[in-house]
């Protein structure tokens, strides 16, 4: 039979976790009732004390973050199996980092730390016009985020009025409630405007005033049996059956084109004009 000290443990065996360097007593006693003893020690070495760290715990989706560790003599992270002191991490959603750090003794221990992702502002920008003449001017809008910068321009608005003397590219940068930033672009296409071309055809047919604000004349003596108005995109805007009037009021300001069709839907006319 035997007897272990500390802790008066019977058996042959047994599972100690000591929390310091420890030495154990087993008394031995044989059949005769003789006894004697032996010690043996177990060595505790300490865990390393591991600590966590990020250069920043919130981040926007798309940026970047340092974790570091210290405290240990090598160090795994996890998610990622990341092995080192510190590394970049760029993680889409919210995430906790877990470092296994081990010291010379081969102990180890862990620690996590967890970073924040937000979503970047989904950025719409739109123009109330994306042609325009020499002159004129456009208004330019932004929705999806809190605050916005119209570059060139430093203009700081979600809205604004701008008269480009040549094609320009406007690029908005948004920024929302996290502080997080995104930008999109928009081109407005600026023509001279100095004169209006139109195909050749053999018929007589008038559009005046052009350019024109609100009413536009027609005077053609062309069987035609419908009339449209395109965009220099060639999507179609307006469609009417014979008229001598034609209220473009609500066009935006840019260049556009009044076809005539004839009965099978063929374009006979083609004239180009330009709402001012």
């Amino acid at each position: 039979s035997y007897t272990w000290m500390p802790g008066s443990i019977v058996g042959v065996s047994s599972t100690v976790s000591p929390t310091t360097t420890t030495t154990y007593t087993v008394t031995g006693v044989n059949a005769n009732g003789c006894a004697n003893t032996k010690t043996i020690s177990v060595t505790v070495n300490p865990k390393p004390i591991v600590t966590a760290s990020s250069s920043t715990t919130t981040i926007c989706v798309g940026n970047s973050a340092i974790i570091s560790a210290a405290g240990a003599t090598s160090y795994t992270w996890m998610p990622g199996s990341i092995v080192g002191v510190s590394s970049t991490v760029s993680p889409t959603t919210t995430t906790t980092y877990t470092v296994t750090g081990v010291n010379a003794n081969g102990c180890t221990n862990t620690k996590t730390l967890n970073i924040t992702v937000n979503p970047k502002p989904i950025i719409i920008a739109s123009s109330s016009a994306t042609t325009i003449c020499v002159g004129n001017s456009v208004t330019i809008s932004a929705t999806g985020a809190t605050s916005y910068t119209w570059m060139p321009g430093s203009i700081y608005s979600a809205n604004a009025v701008v008269a480009p003397s040549a094609n320009a590219t406007y690029t908005v940068t948004g920024i929302n409630t996290n502080g997080c930033i995104n930008t999109k672009t928009l081109t407005i296409t600026v023509n001279l405007c100095t004169g209006i071309n139109e195909y050749e055809d053999t018929y007589s047919f008038v559009i005046f005033p052009n350019p024109v604000k609100t009413e536009l004349n027609i005077d053609t003596d062309i069987n035609y049996s419908n009339l449209l108005i395109v965009n220099s995109l060639g999507q179609m805007l307006m469609k009417n059956e014979k008229v001598n009037i034609l209220n473009i009021e609500n066009l935006n300001q840019g260049i556009y084109f009044i076809q005539l069709l004839d009965k099978n839907n063929e374009v006979m006319i083609n004239k180009k004009f330009i709402k001012d």
